[in-house]
């Protein structure tokens, strides 16, 4: 949209700056409208009608106004279509996203909203109203069974439970929808041993139930404890990426300080160069 108002302005600031010199230099009779009729028929070239100039520093003016008002002109259109461009690839990236059920794990608020476990899935369904409850603690003893079958403190509030049984609540809402792809970030941050323990099991669970996992993380163990295949980026580039048992800890601690690719990975744009 920023893109869309700086076009327009481009062209409305080209329209002005004729005008304003044609009723300056005395053309028109010192008419602004038909100063400004006369610019705007110069920028988009829709034709001046009746009127003509008078002066031969206007006509000159004139000449470098066209070239001036054609490279405006192109710059704006350039603008235009890359913001439909963008549009376009957008539909086209959220379309892919909708076929590949994506959904992203978003963390438990650990604070609390005063909301019990199965209140959260009434949110993910979009239901109201009290006359749901008994469905809503049987569709959240179901899906929590997959994941966790011990935990039963279905009518505490979120606030109450620990780090690791929030985790569980967030990813059973997550899969609630069956979706095939999870995008976890840092999904053990700020929990204790035992609750990092409880969530690196459940995510070892949804990878025998056949969900892909996207893993973010900063701690080199839980990369490797967890996942497949590890991708670094550095300074917004990829580094490289390799599956977790053709390269080292160390190695791929080079890769995130020093962006240095190992020989078990396939370099990216931004792997360090060999001198």
């Amino acid at each position: 949209m920023t893109k869309i108002m700086i076009s327009i302005g481009m062209i409305i600031f080209c329209i002005m700056l004729g005008a304003v010199f044609y009723q300056l230099n005395g053309e028109f009779n010192g008419r602004f409208v038909k100063s400004m009729w006369w610019s705007l028929a110069t920028v988009t070239t829709i034709g001046y009608g009746d009127l003509s100039l008078e002066k031969d520093s206007s006509r000159v003016f004139t000449i470098f106004f066209m070239l001036f008002s054609v490279i405006i002109s192109a710059a704006a259109i350039a603008n235009i279509s890359a913001v439909r461009d963008d549009i376009v690839r957008e539909k086209k990236a959220t379309a892919a996203l909708e076929r590949l059920d994506f959904t992203m794990l978003k963390h438990m608020d650990k604070d609390g909203d005063g909301l019990v476990a199965y209140d959260e899935f009434r949110l993910s369904l979009g239901v109201n109203g009290p006359d749901d409850d008994a469905a809503m603690e049987a569709e959240a003893r179901k899906v929590m069974g997959r994941l966790n079958p011990n935990f039963q403190r279905f009518k505490e509030p979120v606030s109450k439970l620990s780090g690791g049984q929030r985790q569980s609540v967030a990813i059973a809402r997550a899969i609630l929808f069956n979706a095939r792809i999870l995008i976890m970030d840092e999904p053990t941050a700020a929990l204790g041993p035992q609750e990092t323990e409880q969530v690196s099991e459940l995510i070892q669970q949804l990878k025998k139930e056949g969900i892909g996992i996207f893993l973010i993380s900063h701690d080199i163990h839980d990369v490797f404890d967890l996942a497949d295949r590890v991708a670094v980026m550095k300074n917004g580039q990829m580094v490289g990426y390799a599956r977790t048992e053709d390269v080292s800890k160390d190695e791929v601690l080079g890769m995130i300080i020093m962006g240095k690719c190992p020989a078990g990975a396939e370099p990216g744009p931004g792997a360090m160069q060999e001198a």
